[in-house]
């Protein structure tokens, strides 16, 4: 989506929040609640297409990635075929 072109309708439909706008709880791309460590606002890079409806969100804090990848458990791929990452790589 961060192309401009939404994944599951094709359509270049796709818009982000502007200053002032938001879709989290709490203010303007902020998540309040999404487990412990992300008690505190945390910057989202947020994305909708107007077309299907389709909404992604991306943590924007390349720590708090860092430490999801560290404590959260990683869902493993239901695909046999796709690699295992090399330990220690990063998401």
């Amino acid at each position: 989506m961060k192309s401009g072109r939404c994944p599951k309708c094709g359509n270049a439909t796709v818009h982000r929040p502007g200053p002032g706008h938001g879709l989290g709880y709490g203010g303007p791309g902020v998540v309040v609640r999404a487990g412990e460590f992300l008690l505190s606002p945390t910057p989202l890079e947020q994305f909708i297409c107007t077309t299907c409806g389709w909404f992604e969100s991306y943590l924007a804090d390349p720590k708090k990635l860092a430490r999801v990848a560290a404590e959260w458990p990683r869902v493993p791929p239901t695909d046999p075929s796709e690699p295992e990452p090399e330990p220690g790589a990063g998401p």
